[in-house]
């Protein structure tokens, strides 16, 4: 009852927070009119903008229909009559390694429920046929607990503030600014009351999930032990391997999920390492609205095992259909990813195996930082030998600046605790690798469970990334403006961003340039100066099926590349222009002066 009342009161100050300036001069009018029709049209358009403005949800995903599945359906309705859940159900796949239940308003966000049950596909791919409707089962059990309604609230109060408060700046009304505060306060006692009653909803669901007895609790734990096991991979083998395959390959395979459940089931996980991993990052963890795996099967009177996987689930619920819908996960997992992959590959051809093919005696030779590069290389291909050769880098030449970040950056990512203070010193010493360094040890705490100090950092990184914010405009305001030169990047990097380029359709033109930008770091302390790097995108506005690109995610797949192949404390800049309008005359002017070399035409 406190949670309820505490999430309704939220969510009426949300409302009345943002409805208030424009409501207000409604009813401000209204008043002085002294109208009853009026007062009734103020009072109607003050309703409207209330439900116009408060927080919405877009189901993500694609509908499956009973016709398409119906193996699928048979089986959730034999769970529906099971827990006693409404029959109306919509259910959807998305590509996520996951499922949910989520229940909201229907009709207008008003008039009835809207009941909305999501399988990922890679889910479906991983367990088996018992699995995946255990976790069905699970899912189903937070409709029949009727968790979805006051999780409904809660996502509009949560949510809301959060998205209130990432809008407020310097410039924003006083009313607004207040709001900001007010939600600083408001979801810390919200997030302690909601994240208990969420767990109790976990167990919950699990309960009636090992009720339902044509599935089992035991099934359930295989599940769950399972996409620990699976999570825990991911997170440590899966980039290599995938790293692997990019080096051999030129273009992304067309059976990445068939590729992925296979390496996966190669390794013959071991839950119990999977366990332990998982009971260690969440040991520090109150953010997690789930229960561990060890916690939810106890409470079921199990033990965590893996059990034998006969097949995937997804081949069991789907028939034939199950060929169709892991197509189409590859084929839009391919277009994600084929920036990625194709300067991967070229990395990999062009830089990394001429790096690692020379003689230790040569090696030796080389000016340090191509010697950097090379134990780079090593730390992508051969994380072990490549942190051996940093650890030697750094015993030769302590005082370099960007061998130190590259080693104690290997150790944090290895969760090397004692790498902390060295990664803090590059911070204070050298404004310019602050981002970088707050970065790394917000992530490390992250992942050992450490939320303070993972919050603690991450307030660090949120003002060192004002100021290579205010940096990042004064580049992008130069280069409209001309002021900029000829990239010096070597051609084996440009060769790189090419490639990537190339696997962009909609690019037609891009530049390399670089700039400077000095960088601020308080009013009275000495700032730093930052190389930037930059993209010109010219990109076309339609495809061929006269779609609009989606220009935002094309930056920021070249703006990655990009910071992967330069140096921490460097600026990665990428800004863009359709091939529909002219350039600024300032900026056209420069670029018509610069090499070929630095061009990139379609």
């Amino acid at each position: 009852m406190q949670l309820t009342l505490l999430v309704l009161a939220g969510d009426a100050t949300l409302t009345c927070i943002r409805v208030f300036p424009f409501a207000a001069p409604i009813l401000f009018g209204a008043l002085l009119a002294n109208n009853t029709f009026i007062g009734t049209l103020a009072a109607f358009i003050v309703i409207l903008l209330i439900w116009l403005m408060r927080p919405s949800y877009r189901y993500g995903g694609t509908s499956i229909g009973r016709n398409d599945a119906p193996q699928l359906y048979a089986a959730v309705d034999d769970l529906k009559k099971t827990l006693d859940v409404d029959p109306r159900i919509d259910v959807r796949l998305d590509d996520e390694v996951n499922a949910g239940a989520r229940e909201a308003r229907g009709l207008f966000g008003i008039i009835g429920n809207r009941r909305v049950l999501t399988l990922g596909v890679p889910l479906l791919a991983l367990l088996g046929k018992d699995e995946v409707r255990a976790v069905i089962a699970h899912e189903m059990g937070h409709f029949s607990r009727r968790h979805g309604r006051l999780g409904h609230w809660l996502y509009q109060a949560h949510l809301g503030w959060l998205a209130h408060a990432e809008q407020i700046d310097s410039e924003s009304s006083m009313l607004d600014r207040a709001g900001a505060s007010f939600a600083e306060r408001f979801a810390p006692v919200l997030n302690r009351r909601a994240l208990v009653w969420s767990r109790r909803c976990e167990y919950e669901a699990d309960a009636d999930a090992d009720a339902a007895r044509a599935v089992g609790g035991e099934h359930l734990v295989s599940a769950l032990a399972r996409l620990d096991a699976f999570s825990s991979w991911s997170n440590k083998e899966l980039p290599r391997i995938v790293l692997g395959w990019q080096c051999s390959e030129p273009t992304p395979p067309d059976n990445c999920l068939e590729r992925m459940i296979n390496a996966f089931e190669g390794t013959s996980p071991d839950p119990g390492t999977a366990i332990d991993a998982n009971e260690a990052s969440h040991s520090l963890d109150w953010l997690d609205t789930h229960p561990t795996l060890v916690k939810r099967a106890a409470a079921l009177g199990l033990q965590p095992t893996i059990a034998p996987r006969e097949g995937p689930g997804g081949s069991a619920l789907f028939g034939d259909r199950w060929s169709t819908v892991a197509t189409e996960y590859n084929n839009r997992w391919r277009e994600a990813k084929a920036v990625e992959w194709s300067a991967a590959h070229t990395r990999y051809r062009l830089i990394e195996a001429p790096l690692l093919a020379a003689e230790p005696e040569a090696v030796a030779s080389w000016p340090l930082t191509r010697q950097l590069e090379r134990a780079r290389a090593l730390r992508r291909l051969e994380p072990k030998r490549g942190l051996a050769e940093l650890a030697a880098l750094h015993a030769a030449t302590p005082d370099h600046r960007n061998i130190a970040f590259a080693y104690a950056a290997a150790r944090l990512a290895e969760d090397d605790g004692s790498a902390v203070e060295a990664m803090r010193m590059i911070a204070k010493e050298d404004a310019s690798w602050r981002a970088a360094a707050y970065a790394r040890l917000m992530r490390h705490f992250e992942r050992i469970g450490d939320r303070a100090s993972a919050h603690r950092w991450a307030r660090l990184l949120e003002r060192a990334g004002e100021s290579e914010m205010r940096a990042y405009e004064l580049v992008c305001g130069g280069l409209v403006s001309g002021e900029h030169s000829p990239t010096t990047r070597t051609a084996p990097l440009i060769e790189v961003l090419r490639a990537g380029l190339a696997a962009e359709p909609a690019v037609a033109k891009a530049f390399l340039v670089e700039s400077q930008a000095p960088l601020v770091v308080a009013e009275k302390a000495a700032g730093a100066s930052l190389r930037a790097d930059a993209l010109i995108l010219i990109a076309d506005p339609f495809d061929a099926m006269q779609k609009p690109y989606d220009v935002d995610a094309i930056k920021t797949r070249h703006q990655q590349v990009l910071s992967d192949l330069t140096e921490a404390n460097t600026l990665a800049v990428v800004i863009s222009f359709y091939t529909t309008e002219p350039l600024p005359s300032a900026l056209h002017d420069t670029l018509e002066q610069h090499p070929t070399s630095c061009i990139y035409i379609r």
